[in-house]
């Protein structure tokens, strides 16, 4: 008992002393964290500090060489250039020109970021087009190219000639600020240096640097979750090294300038709390050599997350010397506590299972007792357990036996036949039901990143899906269930289709795309165009997947063989490994690959080129292969198609570069509240068409019916943008526009004005152009267009987030489409196209059919008298208002009349003039049912005269104190009555004038003083 008292006094003892030195060692680490803490905060700002000083290094080292080599060149031109000979001898310009050439290509050739270098003459001396233009790339060679006639540029054209006339200007070297060079499709800056001999001007040298370079420079960071910012001398946003478009972030000048303010323009000096897309920074500034400003920002979290961290080093490095310190008063009390250590282990061990394990420990006392007990319970245990292990082993033994190998092979047959059975099912469906929900991110997400994996989830999803279907399809060759469903096709779509879907595929490869299409080649043919399609795309694809450099060219030319066919010829070439003529029977062999080792990393099923050749078979026609191993391929096959429609089908170049530009990326809804437009137009119907499409979008839109009420507009209101019509009568708008300009009290001088016309022909914008307008819109007005062209010179600012909308329930079509639809004579498609909407068509409809006679009886006039300007107005306007509603054929006609006004030739007019009229009198047959009020007459209450005289006082009181309300709810009062048969004409005009806001129309109609 004395024994056993001592063991636990000790561990009392032991108790006692780990609880001392767990609190002793707790207080210490607080007071050293606290410490550490500040040091660890100390450190991260010197570690910003020694990155920011090596980014500006490598700026500076970037800005500095562009513009030594720059300096370069005007001391070489300056050295060398004799003024009189470069003016008036050739030979001498040639020479210089050349060998200075050769000067800045020996100097630009090492330098990364320089993609272009430049000498321009004074354009006034020289003139416009004289210099040297030099591009290329980094140890890369350099063409010279033709320079830009600078004549055809504005000097406030930045974009364009920013580099000729800003260091003129400043008389001073200059970077300009950052622009995007269409000719070379980069973003750049330019170094331009102003060359001058005793004061006389001589031209301007300079560089161009792609900022796609300084973009590597910037993003080349060491530091977790930070920003790099690049402003210019002027605090301008020249490059940031995020994924957000450059376009978008110029327009954060409010952040920029709060940066600045901040920083005090001081080099090196913390930003506290810097405010970057709502997350918080610690930020240093250093200005540049040539005047730019260099911004590096690190995330509050990464400089916390790295402080924690260490923090938590230092925590585990304590609580590792506490465990040590435990464990050496442990060792030193381990002879009081090793009986108890020995009998815990050995009876964790038996826990276990390991039955046959001894307790090595005897004694006298109750430990030793408990241990003798725990080895006589051990023994029975593994007795019992080694009779039912032997009665189990038995068991299994026998029903093993019973089961026969047929049975086996006969069960796995049967799951291979339900797995095969089951894989269009269990493979395609989950796959198309991934790539669908995928889709919808990729519509729906605005999140950058998440649109990145889900592009590469869309990719990788169609290459497996691509590659379950050629298994299918081969399985379907193979039982002969694949079927041919010929139809007719549009050779344009179907090639485009497949330009789009494999020419980037080639171009991230670094593969030449090469698009040789016969334009010549009939528009419609009739075919399995899907069938055709899956073989050209196999044949595309295997190109691209076996060609590491080069080009792919893929070709289509045909051979006419009577007037109902042709064969259509195909060519997919490329520059790829080849194929060795040992190995050209295994190109057909099904999930078989050439060089198997070789190329193990190419994807797909091996099954593309054996459906190919089948495919073919089926359609009576074969691949023939010519293939030069080590050079490349040529695969090709000729088939017979029927021809539908021998119209040539075109550029279809130009045609896919023009469904590029269609798949442009979604743009937010035009919503700008403070913007006022002004829109002239002579017919009041275009108006309301303009007012109709940009009714949602919160800008004040003022509409005049000519030249002379837009210059009465423009002396009282200030607008944004001025669209004007050009064909009016008496002011066109070209007329309006230089009036507008000779104005003194014109508030709106340097305003945009764009020219409205429904003559899209080509060299129009070059013509509106030279006579002032900003730019052009054809019409019928595109509302996206329309959109485009406000938002392009409404001030940015005005541009807000449109506010949030209810979801719009889907609808069935009206019963007015449908009754569109029906009427002879109007294309329903292009009427909604170019309204915009159901309610503002009808609008439109209801003033063109009131219009009718009025419109009619004026061509009539114009016609008899003979007055062919009028009537080539009149004729225009009636071409724009019909393409409106849809009736294209008489909108066709009205554009030949006013052709032949333009031509003078009087007799196609005097043989065309009548079939005009019948075809737009007849509208006022052919839309009467879509002008049917929804209620019958019959049900109507009818009005007395009495009382309709009653309302036509209040109309004309209303009219001359100019109360539109007033004037609307007295035509919504006579329109639900049954009006008298002779005024219900006269009150179609009257309703007509209401809407569109003519009084002085509206009182001519109101003070004749009779009802009819």
């Amino acid at each position: 008992m004395k024994e056993k008292s001592s063991i636990l006094l000790k561990s009392k003892t032991l108790v006692f002393i780990i609880s001392t030195m767990a609190v002793s060692f707790l207080i210490t680490a607080a007071i050293l964290l606290s410490y550490f803490s500040v040091k660890l905060h100390d450190n991260n700002t010197k570690t910003i500090e020694i990155a920011l000083e090596k980014k500006t290094l490598e700026l500076n080292y970037f800005f500095n060489t562009a513009e030594n080599i720059t300096k370069e060149f005007q001391d070489y031109i300056l050295t060398n250039l004799d003024e009189k000979k470069l003016l008036n001898n050739p030979a001498y310009e040639e020479e210089f020109m050349s060998n200075l050439e050769k000067k800045m290509t020996s100097l630009i050739y090492s330098h990364k970021g320089i993609v272009c270098s430049y000498f321009r003459p004074d354009m006034d001396k020289y003139g416009p087009t004289r210099g040297i233009f030099l591009t290329g790339s980094y140890q890369k060679s350099y063409v010279s190219v033709r320079p830009t006639d600078l004549s055809k540029f504005s000097p406030s054209d930045i974009e364009h000639v920013g580099w000729y006339y800003l260091p003129i200007w400043n008389k001073e070297a200059v970077w300009t600020p950052p622009y995007e060079n269409l000719n070379l499709r980069q973003r750049m800056l330019s170094y331009s240096i102003p060359l001058y001999r005793d004061d006389e001007f001589l031209g301007v040298v300079g560089v161009d640097v792609s900022l796609a370079v300084i973009l590597d420079i910037v993003n080349s960071i060491n530091i977790d979750d930070s920003i790099g910012i690049l402003l210019g001398a002027e605090e301008n946003l020249i490059n940031l090294n995020t994924s957000e478009e450059l376009s978008k972030a110029v327009e954060r000048s409010s952040e920029i300038s709060a940066i600045m303010e901040t920083a005090n323009k001081e080099t090196k000096q913390p930003l506290k709390r810097l405010t970057w897309d709502d997350r918080n920074y610690f930020a240093l500034l250093s200005h540049l050599d040539n005047g730019m400003y260099y911004i590096l920002a690190v995330s509050q979290d990464e400089v916390a997350g790295i402080i924690i961290g260490q923090i938590i080093a230092v925590v585990i490095a304590f609580a590792i010397v506490s465990m040590l310190t435990i464990n050496l008063i442990y060792y030193t009390l381990k002879n009081l506590i090793d009986p108890i250590r020995i009998v815990t282990k050995t009876t964790n061990r038996l826990a276990r299972g390991e039955l046959y394990t001894d307790i090595p420990y005897t004694s006298n006392n109750e430990i030793g007792i408990l241990s003798n007990n725990i080895r006589m319970m051990t023994t029975q245990l593994k007795e019992y357990i080694e009779y039912i292990s032997e009665q189990t082993k038995k068991e299994r033994e026998a029903k093993e036996a019973a089961l026969t190998e047929s049975q086996i092979n006969a069960a796995a047959s049967q799951a291979k036949s339900a797995f095969l059975a089951n894989m269009s099912h269990e493979i395609r469906t989950p796959i198309n039901a991934v790539l669908g929900m995928d889709e919808m991110i990729l519509r729906e997400s605005k999140d950058k990143t998440i649109l990145g994996y889900a592009t590469n989830i869309k990719i990788a999803g169609s290459n497996l899906l691509s590659i379950v279907n050629d298994v299918l399809d081969f399985s379907k060759i193979e039982a002969g269930k694949m079927e041919l469903l010929p139809d007719n096709y549009e050779v344009s779509s179907l090639i485009i289709d497949l330009v789009n879907m494999t020419r980037e595929r080639a171009q991230k490869k670094g593969l030449k795309y090469e698009l040789n299409i016969n334009p010549t080649l009939p528009k419609t043919l009739y075919g399995d165009s899907v069938r055709i399609k899956q073989c050209i795309l196999n044949l595309l694809t295997n190109a691209i997947k076996y060609t590491n450099e080069g080009s792919i060219s893929f070709n289509i030319d045909y051979e006419k063989e009577d007037e109902t066919g042709l064969l259509l010829k195909v060519h997919v070439i490329d520059t790829g490994i080849g194929i060795k003529p040992e190995d050209m029977k295994k190109l057909f062999a099904p999930f078989e690959r050439i060089e198997e080792e070789k190329n193990r990393t190419i994807e797909g099923s091996g099954l593309g080129m054996s459906i190919v050749r089948r495919l073919l078979d089926m359609m009576n026609t074969k691949l023939d292969v010519k293939s030069t191993y080590g050079k490349g391929s040529d695969f090709s096959f000729i088939l017979e198609q029927k021809v539908i429609d021998w119209t040539a089908a075109g550029d279809l170049n130009e045609a896919y570069e023009e469904s590029i530009n269609q798949m442009a990326n979604y743009k937010e809804k035009l919503y700008a509240p403070r913007g006022r437009l002004l829109f002239v137009d002579d017919t009041a119907m275009n108006l309301e068409v303009i007012k109709g499409l940009l009714k949602n979008t919160g800008i004040t839109i003022d509409t005049v019916l000519s030249g002379k009420e837009a210059i009465e507009a423009v002396k009282k209101n200030k607008y944004d943008i001025l669209f004007i019509d050009h064909r009016m009568p008496e002011m066109d708008g070209i007329e309006t526009l230089h009036a507008m300009k000779a104005l003194k009290r014109n508030k709106n001088a340097g305003q945009p004005c764009v020219a409205l016309t429904a003559n899209a022909i080509s060299g129009v914008r070059k013509m509106y152009l030279s006579e002032g307008f900003d730019d052009y819109l054809s019409k019928p007005v595109n509302p996206s267009k329309l959109e485009e062209m406000i938002c392009k010179y409404l001030p940015s600012e005005y541009l807000e987030t449109p506010p949030e909308t209810d979801s719009e329930e889907t609808v069935e079509p009206s019963d007015f489409i449908q009754k569109l639809k029906k009427i002879p004579g109007i294309d329903s498609l292009a009427a909604l196209t170019n309204c915009g909407s159901e309610e503002l068509l009808h609008t439109t409809i209801k003033q063109y059919h009131a219009s009718i006679d009025e419109k009619a009886v004026e061509l009539q006039q114009y016609f008899e008298a003979e007055d062919w300007e009028n009537y080539g107005i009149k004729v225009h306007a009636l071409k724009s208002t019909s393409r409106l509603i849809g009736a294209m054929e008489l909108s066709k006609l009205a554009e030949h009349l006013e052709e032949c006004t333009n031509n003078n030739t009087i007799t196609e007019i005097q043989s065309n003039h009548k079939p005009l009229i019948e075809q737009f009198l007849a509208f006022k047959h052919k839309l009467e049912p879509l002008l049917e009020n929804k209620s019958d007459e019959s049900d109507k209450k009818e009005i007395s005269q009495e009382e309709l005289s009653q309302k036509i006082s209040q109309m004309i009181n209303c009219t001359d104190t100019f109360d539109i309300d007033g004037l609307d709810a007295l035509s919504a009062e006579l329109s639900s009555v049954k009006l008298p048969l002779d005024f219900s004409q006269k009150f179609d005009k009257i309703r007509t004038s209401i809407e569109n806001v003519d009084f002085q129309g509206l009182k001519i109609l109101l003070s004749d003083g009779s009802i009819n």
